[in-house]
């Protein structure tokens, strides 16, 4: 059934963009002058019509992220990338990874260790996939995918803690990967983008080796408080308040103060001497101004900073590279971003 499903959406996103538009709710969705691409809004309208998350559990969410995730991804595997799954331990716990390496790869570029989407409690190394296959590829480096552990079977910072001992395991075997010896850089997209963050932090705050640079993609940086795109954007999946309530109860046990820099980055007062960030946020994204401010933040305390804002895309976009055009030419211009860093 899901195969047949896959199939009917892919049809219609094949149509004129007019006729897309017509399927995907009548019209194109507009904020601030900005119109969201139309093969990106039929996912995120067929995604949310007639799903609803309060009244299921976990595993339920899951499959159907997963068969969600199968009509949106490329039908081809990225060319001219060598992967493999590994997994190494970290004290007592077993941490599944991914190794994406490019057939032509720079000798000086680091490995990227990348933390995939999900709120912390959905996900997987297929969710990020064909994203890191692109990455490395057009970035010409090593990428090391990690499957850290979910809450709410693990809740926080279980997934943080296991995104921190990917990236010094990822110091420690750089050479073995193919890159420089001894430098790793870090990166993920919402979720995954916090853990990257926080992980940055504590790295400078434990006087540890500092990553080249952090990847952060819609980040979700502050959950003690509501930021201005929050208090009156649109609901639009995945990013939808039906959503956000589902995978915040079950990310966060109770007692977690939400201010924890840990969980909570931009609640730092000192955002200094940090590596230098990379920032991408969505036009149609409730988290933008978390990475907008973030930017303007690391730039106030003296860190290097950069951000950019694809104005017609949703959050979630790098998952839709298999049906939007756009989305994967915003991709592709991620990789070229991290190409002109120094790791």
């Amino acid at each position: 059934m899901n195969s047949i499903k896959t199939r009917i959406t892919r049809a219609f996103l094949k149509l004129p963009e007019k006729w897309i538009y017509r399927l995907a709710g009548g019209k194109p969705l507009e904020i601030d002058g900005k119109t969201m691409d139309a093969h990106c809004q039929m996912i995120t309208y067929l995604a949310a019509r007639g799903t609803t998350y309060s009244d299921k559990n976990v595993d339920e969410v899951r499959s159907l992220m997963h068969d969600g995730l199968q009509v949106v991804r490329n039908t081809e595997s990225e060319s001219g990338v060598e992967v493999s799954d590994t997994s190494f331990m970290a004290g007592k716990i077993r941490i599944p990874v991914r190794v994406y390496r490019p057939d032509i790869q720079d000798p000086k570029a680091c490995v990227l260790v990348y933390f995939h989407a999900g709120g912390g409690v959905l996900g997987d190394l297929e969710m990020c996939h064909d994203f890191c296959a692109l990455l490395a590829k057009e970035s010409q480096r090593p990428v090391l995918s990690v499957a850290y552990r979910l809450a709410p079977e693990n809740p926080w910072p279980a997934g943080l803690n296991d995104a921190k001992a990917a990236y010094q395991w990822a110091l420690a075997q750089a050479e073995h990967l193919g890159a420089a010896e001894g430098r790793a850089a870090v990166g993920g997209d919402s979720m995954g983008a916090n853990y990257a963050a926080a992980l940055c932090q504590e790295m400078l705050n434990d006087g540890a080796p500092l990553p080249e640079f952090q990847l952060l993609i819609y980040p979700p940086l502050d959950f003690a408080h509501e930021l201005s795109s929050s208090g009156s954007f649109p609901d639009i999946f995945p990013m939808s308040k039906d959503v956000m309530d589902f995978l915040l109860p079950k990310l966060l046990h109770n007692g977690v103060d939400r201010e924890d820099i840990r969980l909570s980055p931009l609640c730092n007062t000192d955002l200094s001497e940090l590596p230098k960030a990379l920032i991408v946020t969505a036009g149609f994204d409730l988290l933008k101004d978390h990475g907008r401010l973030y930017h303007e933040r690391l730039l106030d305390a003296g860190s290097d900073s950069e951000h950019y804002c694809f104005d017609h895309l949703p959050h979630g976009f790098v998952s839709y590279m298999g049906v939007s055009d756009a989305a994967r030419k915003a991709c592709v211009k991620i990789a070229a971003m991290i190409s002109t860093v120094s790791g």
